[in-house]
């Protein structure tokens, strides 16, 4: 864990370093070489860090380098895993510089964090760079090591998604959100943003909760595998067929062996998105800002909270809403702007970090994607 806390620690003090920076352009180099230390120690990983490395992650960039010919190594790849042809693109574009695994991974981690890099860096978002980069590293960068596509997909539909509430560009967004899709295909679930983004401000509110609410129950008896009907209507679903079925037997090996995630756990994990969710239902015109969004960030939450407490029954199913509950981040930084006195936001600010930094440990500490304890024979040597 030493390792992790470390990285942590060097990104953050290179972030606070750009922070007394007074030209935009060196601020924003200096921004980027932040995200740099987490990206390194990602990339120097063992290959035993990450259930998905011995899944996918391994073969199929070893893979990617006996072969001169993409389509060729696509039409492999298809015949092994069936990996989507954005990320067998990434793997057959590095291969094509270096037969080290430990680049790919270094390259692809970057490729994650730097979504979350361009999204907070907008007009709107770069007085928050440094809290939106920390919340981010202590919700979801952990995750990166391990679910590595969808992690990439995911931070991409984040940026979009930032792009689209900022500009309103939908084009923008769709494009974004379909290159995610051969990244990861569930992240086609994501188009159904600007659906609840426009459902959120045309409707009367009282309406628009109960429509939501409705949505989010349905949204964890949906993905809960208990419902034959359910199953048969999934699996009919084109592109989440093939994923509902794995996923359908991880709910099953999590209902059998009593694996599933307690309510208890839950209750821990969702505490800030709960708070932001009273916080955004009671506030009156907090500004411009949080008062045109208040209906579709509370939407994204119910939808987020929903999503975790389908880890009762099937952990893998639930990562489908990392593509809302990522929102989080910019809801926490838009809510702690409508603090007026400035003490009360640094302690806001600092308990909500605080208390990510504490459950963060407990879940990598815990085994969570098997990224704990950490090793690198690539580091070792090094030091």
């Amino acid at each position: 864990m030493t390792t992790y806390i470390i990285t942590l620690i060097s990104a953050i003090t290179i972030m606070m370093i750009a922070e007394f920076l007074k030209n935009r352009t060196l601020q924003n180099l200096i921004r980027f070489a932040s995200i740099l230390p987490m990206a390194v120690i990602a990339g120097l990983r063992n290959n035993t860090i990450g259930t998905d490395i011995s899944n996918y992650g391994l073969i199929n960039f070893e893979s990617a380098t006996h072969f001169n010919n993409f389509f060729e190594y696509l039409k492999y790849i298809k015949s092994i895993n069936g990996v989507e042809i954005g990320y067998s693109l990434l793997n057959f574009v590095v291969s094509r510089f270096t037969n080290s695994v430990n680049w790919f991974f270094f390259v692809l981690n970057l490729l994650t964090i730097l979504f979350v890099f361009l999204a907070l860096s907008g007009n709107q978002e770069r007085k928050y760079f440094t809290i939106g980069m920390i919340l981010y590293y202590l919700i979801f960068w952990d995750i990166s090591l391990n679910v590595m596509r969808q992690s990439l997909a995911v931070t991409m539909v984040f940026y979009g998604t930032v792009l689209f509430i900022n500009s309103g560009k939908i084009k923008t967004f769709v494009v974004i959100v379909l290159a995610a899709s051969l990244i990861h295909q569930t992240a086609i679930i994501a188009l159904l943003i600007p659906v609840i983004y426009w459902i959120s401000i045309r409707n009367n509110k009282n309406m628009n909760y109960v429509i939501f609410i409705t949505i989010s129950v349905l949204v964890y008896y949906v993905m809960a595998p208990n419902s034959n009907l359910i199953t048969k209507m999934m699996e009919s679903i084109p592109l989440f067929g093939k994923y509902y079925s794995i996923f359908l037997n991880s709910g099953i090996s999590y209902v059998t062996t009593g694996s599933g995630m307690s309510i208890k756990t839950i209750i821990i994990r969702t505490f800030p998105m709960l708070i932001s969710l009273i916080w955004l239902i009671r506030s009156k015109n907090s500004n411009k800002y949080i008062d045109k969004n208040k209906s579709f960030f509370t939407f994204i939450l119910m939808i987020s909270v929903a999503f975790e407490f389908v880890n009762i029954n099937s952990g893998v199913f639930a990562r489908l809403g990392m593509y809302f509950s990522i929102i989080q981040i910019l809801i926490y930084l838009k809510l702690s702007s409508t603090v007026k006195l400035t003490s009360m936001r640094l302690f806001l600010v600092g308990f909500l970090i605080l208390y990510l930094m504490v459950v963060a440990y407990v879940r990598v500490t815990s085994g969570y994607g098997q990224i704990y304890p950490y090793t690198s024979d690539l580091l070792a040597q090094l030091v």
